[in-house]
């Protein structure tokens, strides 16, 4: 290699190096945690919320269990970066990342639950409800008549 190739290799191996450090490029992380793979882009040091569990966007149960791990995984991260001090020059910069993240996400949430049966008095209530609205927006003689109806089981009650 000549020597103007050597010195221009040099030269940019230095500058992707410090450009490295900056974090300019947009980086895609996968981490595995709590048996899932917890997925985040970061650019600047800085976590971006709306690429964790970007994957997973598809499912709302699946993404409420990834951005769950996700939120554990950024304070897990940020206890341990606090308990071990590093001399990485990047040691300052993920430190701050991890722990702004585990004191700033939100994760996604999403309960299932079975809802609780309905009693027929208050079936009967919602049906007479659902029928007078219908009647607010279409006063004809078939929308009067079904609210009568509907309406009729809960005046005896």
């Amino acid at each position: 290699m000549d020597p103007i190739s050597a010195l221009l290799a040099s030269y940019l191996n230095a500058a992707t190096e410090a450009f490295d450090h900056i974090d300019l490029a947009l980086r895609t992380e996968a981490m595995a945690h709590q048996g899932l793979t917890v997925t985040f882009a970061h650019q600047q040091w800085h976590i971006r919320e709306a690429s964790v569990c970007e994957g997973e966007r598809g499912n709302v149960v699946r993404l409420a269990r990834c951005t769950e791990a996700a939120k554990d995984l950024f304070g897990k991260l940020c206890q341990e970066l606090q308990a071990h001090p590093h001399n990485h020059p990047d040691y300052r910069h993920l430190r701050q990342m991890y722990c702004a993240a585990a004191a700033s996400y939100r994760p996604t949430q999403a309960r299932v639950e079975w809802a609780e049966p309905v009693d027929a008095e208050a079936q009967a209530r919602q049906e007479c409800r659902l029928a007078q609205a219908a009647l607010l927006t279409e006063n004809t003689p078939e929308t009067r008549h079904r609210r009568k109806a509907a309406c009729a089981g809960i005046a005896r009650h």
